[in-house]
């Protein structure tokens, strides 16, 4: 029996956080540039072995969206498995780089209307997105008024659509199907 090769240097998926931080100045004379930042460590292929940025597996992203002399903006990221996690950052803020998001996390409170009514519009821009994972900050409660207002311009398949539970992150919807589980619960 033949032995296959084998590629040592494979990538799983991970969240990756990324923020657009706005540094809150004592003196607001200053005009205040965002300033991109991420909690998630470099991954660890990259750190071990330095043949490994050859391979392609990682690649620095989302400099485009850096403020310009404000040192090295940019994360680490295999963005056809990785879920980029913007947290409450806007989606106006990331929309040069939305294309090329395939996996969305972000975390919203459904009762407030900005989201709902001009936010959420934004979304659009993340036309390549094959996964989106809702975090519902006020609870899941909140959410039964996506059903009311229509769901988000949400571009992927709404099978592809994870509403979380913010105090249970094990507690987890799926499309809409989820979302009306979600209405009649509560």
């Amino acid at each position: 029996m033949p032995l296959k090769e084998v590629n040592p240097l494979r990538c799983i998926p991970r969240i990756s956080y990324t923020n657009l931080f706005t540094p809150d100045w004592k003196n607001h004379d200053r005009q205040c540039e965002p300033v991109l930042t991420s909690s998630t460590p470099v991954p660890a292929v990259l750190q071990v072995c330095q043949e490994a940025r050859n391979y392609g597996l990682y690649q620095k992203t989302f400099s485009e969206i850096a403020t310009p002399g404000k040192g090295f903006q940019y994360i680490w990221a295999n963005l056809d498995i990785d879920i980029v996690d913007i947290e409450k950052s806007l989606f106006k803020d990331f929309k040069p780089v939305a294309p090329t998001i395939r996996r969305l996390e972000f975390k919203r409170k459904a009762s407030c209307d900005f989201f709902f009514h001009w936010e959420s519009d934004e979304l659009r821009t993340f036309i390549n997105a094959k996964e989106m994972y809702v975090v519902c900050a006020d609870g899941l409660c909140h959410m039964t008024s996506l059903g009311r207002h229509g769901p988000p311009a949400l571009l992927c398949s709404n099978e592809n659509v994870f509403f979380i539970n913010l105090k249970d992150n094990k507690r987890v919807f799926r499309g809409y199907k989820g979302l009306a589980k979600i209405i009649k619960i509560y």
